[in-house]
This record gives structure tokens, C-alpha cells and sequence, in this order.
């Protein structure tokens, strides 16, 4: 089980875990924490950012920072994609979650943090925007049921990639 505390609303673990997210955060985004500056890009203010640790466990091993915007934005353009996965994109609702990070610690991958803190910050949707997914991100998300839609360029810098989750399909 995963544990996500908002980062605006408990305070590092530590000195070092501080220092560890903003040198994540200026690595995937070129700019300071997005909980203490403006949005990261046009597309996508960020609207939360957590810790990820296990339940009980006071150690912090990741970050997740989600966002919101408009489905609608990104078209479900893919040419060859499952009928069910192309009515389940029609059904987007106007504003849907858009993953922006989401890190592990090198020594606490592979074991399952990452998919529980996708479930946990994702209970409830079927439509997500994700920037950039990385290849082991994409895999990890058609592990968990989501299938890519569609995808646009955004802002110049990288792409939206769209997904909508199987949900039993």
C-alpha cells in the first residue's frame, strides 16, 4: 500500500528529500518546485504535488505531480485503435487529470510503488493526460488497463498523450 501527502501540506522528511525534489523538478521541467512558482507550461497548471512512501513509513521514495486540463485538447487521433477505446475517448469529461512526474528512488523500483501511486492518485478517473510518458511509464500504464488514444505537441517542448482506462472493456 502507497501513502501520497501533499507536498504544500507537510513538510519534506528532510533537508536532503528538499533538496532531491527540486533538483527532480528542475531536471523533468527547467523551473522550481511548480507548488512555489507558476505553471510549468500553458497546457497544464500543476494543482498537486505528493510524496510518495509506503503506508506507515515515514522515508519518502518518489514524487507525483498531477494537473488538470482539457481533454478536448488532445484529440484521439491514433489510426488502428480498439472500438472500445475510441467510444470510452468519446465519453471524456471537459477537464481530466494530466500525470506530469512521476519518480521513484532508483532503489525502490521495480516493486510496485509506482502502480499503487497511480491507483491511488487516479481512483476515479477512466481519462488521463500524460506529458512525455516515458517507455517504462507507457508500459506500466497498458499494465494497469490504460490504453493511448490519441496525443498532440504541446507547447513546443513535448507531447500529450492521451489514455482512457479499460474499466472492464
Amino acid at each position: 500500500r502507497v501513502e501520497l501527502r501533499r507536498v504544500d501540506a507537510v513538510a519534506p522528511p528532510s533537508a536532503a528529500a528538499e533538496e532531491e525534489l527540486q533538483a527532480m523538478l528542475l531536471a523533468a521541467w527547467g523551473k522550481e518546485c511548480p507548488s512555489k512558482g507558476p505553471p510549468c507550461s500553458e497546457d497544464c497548471a500543476v494543482h498537486a504535488i505528493a510524496w510518495v512512501s509506503e503506508s506507515g513509513a515515514r522515508e519518502v521514495c518518489g514524487v507525483l505531480a498531477l494537473g488538470q486540463a482539457s481533454a478536448k485538447g488532445v484529440p484521439s487521433n491514433l489510426p488502428d485503435i480498439p472500438l472500445w477505446v475510441r467510444e470510452r475517448a468519446s465519453g471524456a469529461p471537459e477537464v481530466v487529470p494530466v500525470l506530469r512526474q512521476l519518480w521513484v528512488s532508483p532503489e525502490r523500483r521495480c516493486g510496485g510503488l509506482a502502480a499503487a501511486a497511480l491507483e491511488e492518485a487516479l481512483a476515479g478517473s477512466d481519462h488521463l493526460l500524460v506529458e512525455a510518458p516515458s517507455a517504462p511509464l507507457a508500459r506500466l500504464l497498458e499494465r494497469m488497463g490504460w490504453a493511448i488514444c490519441g496525443s498532440r505537441w504541446a507547447s513546443g517542448r513535448s507531447y500529450l498523450c492521451r489514455y482512457v482506462r479499460s474499466g472492464g472493456c
